[in-house]
Protein backbone atom coordinates (compact mmCIF):
# COMPACT_ATOMS: atom_id res chain seq x y z
CA UNK A 1 0.00 0.00 0.00
CA UNK A 2 1.32 3.42 -0.86
CA UNK A 3 -0.26 6.91 -0.44
CA UNK A 4 -0.80 8.66 -3.21
CA UNK A 5 -2.25 12.23 -3.28
CA UNK A 6 -5.69 13.27 -4.97
CA UNK A 7 -4.60 15.48 -8.40
CA UNK A 8 -6.83 17.99 -8.20
CA UNK A 9 -6.91 19.24 -4.74
CA UNK A 10 -5.16 22.36 -3.31
CA UNK A 11 -4.68 20.05 0.33
CA UNK A 12 -2.43 17.34 1.13
CA UNK A 13 -5.08 14.62 1.14
CA UNK A 14 -4.89 11.33 -0.24
CA UNK A 15 -5.62 7.43 -0.50
CA UNK A 16 -3.53 4.52 -0.26
CA UNK A 17 -3.83 2.19 -3.22
CA UNK A 18 -2.13 -1.15 -3.66
CA UNK A 19 0.61 -0.68 -5.16
CA UNK A 20 3.79 -2.48 -7.02
CA UNK A 21 7.03 -1.59 -5.61
CA UNK A 22 10.10 -1.82 -7.38
CA UNK A 23 13.27 -1.24 -4.58
CA UNK A 24 16.64 -0.84 -5.87
CA UNK A 25 19.68 0.57 -4.38
CA UNK A 26 21.32 4.09 -5.61
CA UNK A 27 25.21 4.63 -5.30
CA UNK A 28 26.15 8.08 -3.39
CA UNK A 29 30.18 8.27 -4.29
CA UNK A 30 33.03 6.56 -6.10
CA UNK A 31 36.41 6.02 -4.21
CA UNK A 32 39.43 7.42 -6.22
CA UNK A 33 39.74 4.28 -8.00
CA UNK A 34 36.38 4.64 -9.60
CA UNK A 35 35.41 2.03 -7.34
CA UNK A 36 32.16 1.57 -6.01
CA UNK A 37 32.92 2.78 -2.15
CA UNK A 38 31.13 -0.27 -0.06
CA UNK A 39 29.28 2.21 2.82
CA UNK A 40 27.70 4.09 -0.66
CA UNK A 41 24.35 2.54 -1.36
CA UNK A 42 21.33 3.82 -0.39
CA UNK A 43 17.61 2.10 -0.56
CA UNK A 44 15.53 3.99 -2.64
CA UNK A 45 12.23 2.89 -4.75
CA UNK A 46 12.99 3.30 -8.38
CA UNK A 47 9.28 2.54 -9.53
CA UNK A 48 5.80 2.28 -8.42
CA UNK A 49 2.73 1.16 -10.26
CA UNK A 50 -0.77 1.62 -9.44
CA UNK A 51 -2.33 -2.49 -8.85
CA UNK A 52 -5.72 -1.33 -9.41
CA UNK A 53 -5.78 0.92 -12.97
CA UNK A 54 -1.95 -0.28 -13.91
CA UNK A 55 -0.98 3.52 -13.75
CA UNK A 56 2.60 4.92 -13.38
CA UNK A 57 2.56 6.99 -9.97
CA UNK A 58 4.89 9.77 -9.98
CA UNK A 59 6.28 10.25 -6.61
CA UNK A 60 8.08 13.55 -6.86
CA UNK A 61 4.13 14.68 -7.55
CA UNK A 62 2.48 12.06 -4.61
CA UNK A 63 0.22 10.57 -7.56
Amino acid sequence: MLRIREQNSTEKTGLYVPTWVFYGKRVKQYNEHLDIAPDSYQDVILFAINAVDGGIIDLAKGY
